[in-house]
């Protein structure tokens, strides 16, 4: 018996499966390029009482480095009876299509 035909092959096709798990992970621009990643193959056997045969279990487990946190802000604003958040400044008024952000400068100077 060897690695490759216990339980009809179960190990090496759960292994790829991980595998690919974890190339996927390494790929992956969420996560932290540098963080160590783990696959783990755990065989279990149980003999039966007159140790005449033996039931097995495979399980093939990977630990891969998490997602980055993503961060950035709210805004918030006490109104006296509640606190609310925004993701915008809702004090800073929209920009209308036909407002301009400075004004036009005539040629020639001031």
């Amino acid at each position: 018996m060897t690695l490759e035909n216990l339980n009809s092959g179960a190990v090496t096709e759960l292994f790829d499966e991980e595998f690919s798990k974890l190339l996927k992970n390494i790929a992956d621009d969420n996560t932290e390029p540098d963080k160590v990643r783990s696959i783990t193959i755990k065989l279990m056997v149980k003999p039966s009482k007159d140790r005449s045969k033996a039931d097995t279990r495979v399980a093939v487990t990977s630990i891969l480095a998490p997602l980055k946190p993503h961060e950035s802000y709210i805004l918030l604003e006490n109104n006296g009876s509640r606190l609310a958040a925004y993701t915008t400044d809702v004090k800073q008024p929209e920009l209308g299509d036909n407002e301009r952000l400075f004004p036009e400068v005539k040629k020639g100077g001031a």
